[in-house]
């Protein structure tokens, strides 16, 4: 516990606090231990949600005003997290497909972060802004590749064949029905659903989650280390996993193929932007760059959108499993 922090709640405690007060010294102390779990205490994001802590913490409020305070501002710290999927092995998930195939999955634990640029380099609303994910959630490793794509739906639409290609010519609409696939055959987990991301949840996993070094690309400020683009693609997609992972072990999150989001596309992002609610639009996201970018398009912030029917041969996706609200 900080300083600051660490004195105020001994304080509560020697002036013998009511039973309303010594609800808010304990919420106050989840929440700090909340803030060391989820983040490095050297991180900017730790000492910025620090100080919106101590704010509250110094606030001329009632306790019962500052417990709402906190749990308005610290949601994750009092939201109980969905109970771990059967097969989970610590942070990882495997899921088994037909045909022997399997499904790896890595767990991003809910957070907060920088949504969005700070440098004003994206052209398309790309203002920085803090996002709250609030429910941790798991993410494909890899872009779904054709073998899992063929032995789900049983047929491979791709331009480029190659058993660990990811798969390409899906529309937004193909990626979906992949997805309620998988939850119609029983492959998620009791109280999960397959989806795609959100674009937040993407951004997030992109970033390296809570344990972001908030890198340019997904992974490095070298994007010759993280990804296929237009430089060193020779024009094709390529393996996934042949690059170096991010923070959180995530592949090719930068390059190889644009990745479909479960976002209507807003200007200015989604207003809820973990559940989506009154989310409105006529395109849908995709994010991460390709194969046939440049390496500026490759950034974890850059936004582009299609329509749910579009569909091209450096187009694909990465599935999410979420908790079922």
């Amino acid at each position: 516990m900080s300083k600051r922090l660490g004195l105020i709640c001994a304080v509560l405690l020697f002036c013998g606090v009511s039973h309303a007060a010594e609800d808010f010294y304990t919420a106050l102390e989840k929440t700090e231990n909340w803030l060391k779990q989820r983040y490095e205490p050297t991180s900017v994001v730790y000492r910025t949600r620090q100080r919106k802590l101590a704010k509250i913490a110094d606030s001329e409020t009632s306790d019962a005003e500052k417990i709402a305070a906190l749990k308005k501002e610290f949601p994750e710290a009092f939201s109980p997290s969905a109970e771990a999927p059967a097969g989970a092995a610590g942070d990882k998930l495997t899921v088994a497909l037909p045909n022997s195939a399997k499904l790896e999955l890595v767990k991003v634990e809910a957070g907060t972060f920088s949504m969005g640029t700070r440098d004003s380099e994206n052209h398309d609303n790309g203002k920085g802004h803090w996002v709250t994910l609030t429910k941790d959630f798991y993410i494909g490793s890899t872009e779904v590749t054709q073998t899992q794509y063929q032995s789900v739906m049983g047929n491979n639409p791709s331009g480029f064949k190659g058993d660990d290609l990811p798969v390409e010519q899906v529309s937004w609409s193909d990626a979906m029905k992949f997805c309620a696939k998988l939850n119609e055959t029983g492959k998620a987990p009791k109280g999960w659903k397959f989806t795609l991301p959100t674009e937040a949840q993407w951004e997030y996993a992109a970033r390296g989650g809570n344990k972001s070094r908030d890198f340019i690309y997904s992974g490095s400020n070298d994007l010759e280390e993280v990804a296929w683009y237009k430089d060193n693609a020779g024009s094709k997609t390529h393996p996934v996993a042949q690059k170096r992972a991010n923070e959180l072990g995530l592949y090719d999150m930068s390059g190889n193929a644009w990745e479909w989001c479960l976002d209507l596309y807003e200007s200015g992002y989604a207003r809820d932007p973990e559940f989506l609610v009154d989310n409105k639009g006529s395109y849908r996201v995709n994010r991460g760059g390709s194969w046939y970018c440049l390496a500026k398009s490759c950034r974890s912030v850059v936004r582009e959108c299609d329509a749910p029917s579009f569909h091209d041969d450096d187009v694909g996706f990465r599935v999410a499993l979420v908790p079922v609200r």
